[in-house]
């Protein structure tokens, strides 16, 4: 090979170096790494549970150092349970910002598909008159990271960590159609009601609670005189303060609860679930306030 054919295969070799790195330049001074990208998922006693399943998908917006949004991501169930990480190069900011979201409803993935900014990210509950829907089992986190320069190697692997954001309640109540009937109610959908409340009704993409104060409505059945709720979940309350449980005849409030017999608060704990036991029987109304574990119903002895 004579040296005007090594010249030209010289060029050749540093344009499709060039092309394959995303940049082309006279020199890698300039030239961002390419780095990896891969999500982790905790639970509340940070155990990992990235393998789990729990996380369905992500959606992870990128954020220049400005805060204006330079990319949307979408990972897959499947992806993050193998650790499957994301190719990523960015040239021109100096760091960059991750905010992953995972499991949002199609709604709520849908009302951030044009964010620009940071500061125009939320993740509000659906709600109606002030009583909001059972949001989805929501994790989030945030991540930020220098932008490496001046190598077409590849650069630093990142991890988002993301953790859950929603509680879980279960409430059980000994004696509840006896109290109704006590009540003269004859017909349950109409006369009578419970509502737990209350929490915001919007998280920031920063994983703040902010917004309007919502109510819950528990769906459940009565079995053997005894309401019992399906689980479902909540956003936290402000400060740790005690939700307060209401049980309506006529629209009016006939009882209201904040605390256990014992003194211990309605308090959720996001990552983990808030069993809630009332015994309307007998004279005395007892109340037991227990915290379990993510889908970990307290069974209770009979009393």
């Amino acid at each position: 090979m004579n040296d005007a054919k090594k010249y030209i295969v010289s060029i050749l070799i540093v344009l499709l170096s060039g092309i394959l790195t995303g940049c082309i330049k006279e020199d890698y001074s300039d030239c961002p790494r390419p780095f990896r990208l891969t999500v982790r998922a905790w639970d509340a006693d940070m155990q990992d549970i990235t393998e789990s399943g729990d996380v369905e998908r992500v959606v992870i917006f990128v954020f220049d150092e400005n805060g204006r949004r330079i990319d949307r991501l979408m990972m897959t169930a499947a992806e993050v349970a193998t650790h499957k990480p994301i190719p990523l190069e960015y040239d021109g900011p100096k760091s960059v910002s991750f905010v992953a979201w995972a499991n949002p409803s199609d709604d709520a993935l849908a009302a951030t598909a044009h964010v620009h900014d940071v500061k125009d990210l939320f993740f509000r509950l659906s709600s109606a008159n002030g009583i909001a829907q059972s949001p989805k089992d929501l994790f989030s986190g945030a991540l930020t990271c220098p932008i490496e320069y001046g190598s077409i190697e590849q650069g630093t692997e990142r991890t988002i960590d993301i953790y859950r954001r929603t509680a879980q309640v279960h409430i059980f109540v000994r004696g509840y159609k006896d109290w109704l009937d006590a009540h003269t109610v004859r017909d349950l959908p109409d006369y009578a009601d419970i509502l737990l409340g209350e929490t915001p009704d919007t998280y920031t993409g920063l994983a703040e609670l902010i917004g309007n104060a919502v109510q819950y409505r528990p769906e459940g059945q009565i079995e053997d005189g005894d309401f019992i709720s399906s689980v479902f979940r909540i956003y936290p309350t402000l400060n740790a303060s005690p939700l307060h449980l209401d049980f309506l005849i006529n629209g009016a409030t006939a009882l209201s609860f904040t605390e256990g017999s014992d003194g211990t608060p309605f308090v959720p704990v996001a990552g983990k679930m808030l069993n809630i036991y009332i015994d309307l029987r007998g004279a005395n109304v007892n109340v037991v306030v227990n915290v379990t574990p993510w889908n970990v119903v307290q069974q209770y002895a009979e009393y």
